[in-house]
């Protein structure tokens, strides 16, 4: 069986009783008793909500369709687009300057489209497992997230090495821009960060050499939080990852895959975690 089936198996054997266990694992190798003992299961049972595949392809942003796209001709781009969400289609549309009007498709002709797409989407997974069979792990909630609900959590996550930053030596100048130039709850959030000790430090920022400019600071706390998002998923599910890869852009992906390493310290792992959860609330009502 592969991973997906293992965790299926898992959460079917969970339900049965004592008796019922016992019984089922007569029929199994001790190599497979180990397998099934070592398969964490669902947080939540699997086969209560599947989705659709429609729902499936809906989840992802439209620049990993992109590719997809490219070799087809514009007429097949238009019968892509009328299979696809609102959202994807306006944007590809754009991207790819699109001017026939959405083809009338049949239920049939749609469902297949979605399907192809799909597998086309996973056809580089080895043991690819759908969202609602994921193993149980504390970041699975960020799966809950719209994309640019993870954009702000990561912003803020940076806020915490730029709390470390100012509480040293900086230029006075800088201090102020750097309060004009964050959004309201940024700033409430730096408030509160700057009253504790951030417990991790990484490299520093060095903003005695920032020229000011509104972007350059953007992109450092974009750059600064998917760091410690990256190294709080660390040893997740693959599959996690990718869940997680395909509701960002592409573009955002790489940055965190490049920071996607192991940092060798459970502990500070189990801290960037509660850091991270601690900002989900706050974002999800915005």
């Amino acid at each position: 069986m592969n991973t997906t089936s293992w965790i299926a198996f898992r959460a079917l054997f969970e339900k049965c009783g004592p008796s019922k266990k016992t019984e089922l694992l007569r029929h199994l190798s001790p190599e497979e008793q180990e397998i099934l003992q070592g398969t964490i299961p669902p947080q939540e049972h699997p086969f209560a909500a599947c989705l659709s595949t429609e729902q499936r392809v809906t989840r992802i942003h439209y620049s990993w369709l992109i590719p997809f796209m490219e070799p087809l001709s514009d007429r097949d781009r238009a019968l892509v687009l009328s299979t696809l969400n609102q959202t994807q289609a306006g944007q590809l549309r754009r991207h790819f300057d699109i001017r026939k009007d959405p083809f009338p498709i049949s239920s049939h002709g749609k469902a297949y489209l979605l399907t192809t797409i799909f597998y086309w989407l996973i056809a580089d997974q080895g043991e690819f497992v759908p969202l609602e069979f994921l193993p149980q792990h504390p970041l699975n909630c960020l799966l809950t997230l719209a994309k640019s609900q993870i954009q702000t959590l990561v912003d803020h996550l940076g806020l915490r090495d730029l709390s470390t930053e100012l509480k040293r030596v900086v230029k006075a100048e800088h201090v102020k821009k750097i309060h004009k130039l964050l959004s309201k709850s940024q700033k409430e959030y730096l408030q509160s960060l700057l009253k504790e000790k951030e417990p991790i430090a990484f490299a520093r920022i060095n903003l005695d050499v920032w020229d000011g400019d509104r972007g350059k600071l953007k992109t450092m706390l974009h750059y600064r939080g998917f760091n410690r998002l990256a190294k709080a998923l660390f040893g997740c599910h693959p599959s996690l990852l990718w869940h997680i890869c395909r509701t960002l852009d592409t573009g955002r992906t790489k940055i965190l895959r490049k920071l996607f390493i192991d940092i060798n310290n459970e502990q500070i792992q189990e801290l960037l975690v509660r850091q991270v959860l601690e900002l989900i609330p706050m974002v999800q009502t915005r």
